[in-house]
C-alpha cells in the first residue's frame, strides 16, 4: 500500500504478488490471504487492470467467510466495502 501512496503501481503490484506468494507458501491464513488479495486488487486497479482488480476482489469475497474471528471478519468486510466503492466508480 505504501507503493500505491507513492504513485508506484508497478512496485505495488510486484510487492503485493510477493506478499500473496508468501501467504500461500505459509498456509494461506484466511485473514492474511484476504488482505494480500486486497493489496493486489488495488495495485491492479492503479495499473489500469480493471478485470484483474475485479478478479482479486472476487478472491477476497471467497476468503471472507473463512476468517474465523468475528471482529476481524467484520473489519475485513468493511475494507471490502471500501474497495467495492472504488471499483464501482470505475
Amino acid at each position: 500500500m505504501s507503493h500505491l501512496k507513492a504513485g508506484d503501481a508497478v512496485g505495488a503490484r510486484r510487492h503485493a504478488m510477493e506478499c500473496l506468494r508468501v501467504v500461500e507458501a505459509n498456509g494461506s491464513d484466511p485473514g492474511e490471504l484476504f488482505f494480500a488479495r486486497e493489496a493486489l486488487s488495488r495495485a491492479r486497479l492503479a495499473a489500469g487492470d480493471l478485470p484483474g482488480a475485479h478478479g482479486e476482489r472476487d478472491a477476497m469475497v471467497a476468503a471472507l467467510p473463512t476468517i474465523e474471528d468475528e471482529d476481524f471478519r467484520s473489519f475485513a468486510a468493511e475494507e471490502l466495502a471500501k474497495l467495492d466503492a472504488v471499483l464501482g466508480a470505475r
